[in-house]
C-alpha cells in the first residue's frame, strides 16, 4: 500500500502502470486497450459518420490517404507527391488522357466527368505509384479501364 502522497504503480486490476501514465485516473496500457476496443465496438456508427464527415470536408487529404493505403496494400514503389496532381492537370490541360473530354475537379463523387488519378499499368499488374505511370482520367474512362493496361484499353475502345 503506498504512503500518503505516493502514487500507486498498479491499476485496479493489478497491471503495472507506465512511468508516463501514473495519474490515478488514467488506465494502464492493457486496460486502456481493452477500453478502446470496447468503445469502438459500442460507437461504431458514430465513428463511421465522423470518418465520412472528415472525408467530405478534406477531399484532398482523403485521396492522398487512400493512395497511400493502396500503395501499402499492393507493396509497390512510390515516388508520387500530392503536388504532382496539379502538374498532370496543367500538362493535360484539364482533359482526360483517354477520351480527351474536359474534366471537372470538384463535383459529385460519381460524376462521369470527375477527374481521377489513373495508373497506366495497374497495381495488380505490377505498376508503380509514380509520376511516369500516372495520368488524370475521367471517372467514366477509369471505371471502364479497370485493371487493363493503357494500351489494352485504347485498343479495346477503337
Amino acid at each position: 500500500m503506498p504512503r500518503k502522497g505516493q502514487r500507486n504503480s498498479r491499476c485496479i486490476r493489478g497491471h503495472a502502470r507506465t512511468p508516463n501514465n501514473l495519474d490515478k485516473y488514467e488506465k494502464c496500457i492493457p486496460c486502456r486497450r481493452q477500453y478502446l476496443r470496447q468503445y469502438h465496438v459500442d460507437n461504431r456508427d458514430k465513428k463511421i459518420e465522423n470518418t465520412r464527415q472528415w472525408r467530405l470536408s478534406n477531399p484532398e487529404k482523403s485521396r492522398e490517404l487512400n493512395n497511400r493505403v493502396r500503395v501499402l496494400k499492393y507493396g509497390v514503389e512510390s515516388n508520387f507527391r500530392p503536388w504532382m496532381e496539379s502538374y498532370f492537370r496543367t500538362r493535360q490541360q484539364g482533359r482526360c488522357f483517354y477520351c480527351g473530354k474536359m474534366m471537372v475537379r470538384n463535383c459529385s463523387r460519381y460524376s462521369p466527368r470527375k477527374e481521377n488519378l489513373e495508373h497506366l499499368i495497374p497495381f495488380s499488374r505490377g505498376g508503380a505509384h509514380s509520376w511516369d505511370n500516372t495520368v488524370l482520367a475521367c471517372f467514366g474512362c477509369n471505371m471502364k479501364k479497370r485493371n487493363k493496361t493503357a494500351e489494352e484499353f485504347i485498343q479495346e475502345t477503337r
